[in-house]
């Protein structure tokens, strides 16, 4: 999982979450966030979770964050 950072509507930044499910499983996104709301401050409570099918890296092999809100973006306006 990777988590990044966000302006949604000119609103304050809000947390979104990329996950991978493992091979051949699915993610429970209501338990998922569930969880993590047990055990973390609102503050830091992702207000999005995105599955993804992998994390994108860059050219120098670390996490492509830019690719992940593309992702985001283009999902958000498919809603």
């Amino acid at each position: 999982a990777v988590v990044g950072v966000k302006r949604v509507d000119g609103d304050e930044p809000i947390l979104i979450a990329f996950v991978v499910p493992a091979a051949g499983k699915t993610i429970d996104l209501v338990a998922l966030r569930d969880a993590v709301r047990g055990r973390l401050p609102a503050y830091m409570t992702p207000g999005f979770f995105q599955v993804t099918e992998s994390i994108p890296i860059s050219t120098t092999g670390k996490t492509d964050v830019k690719k992940l809100m593309a992702s985001f973006d283009a999902r958000q306006k498919e809603r």
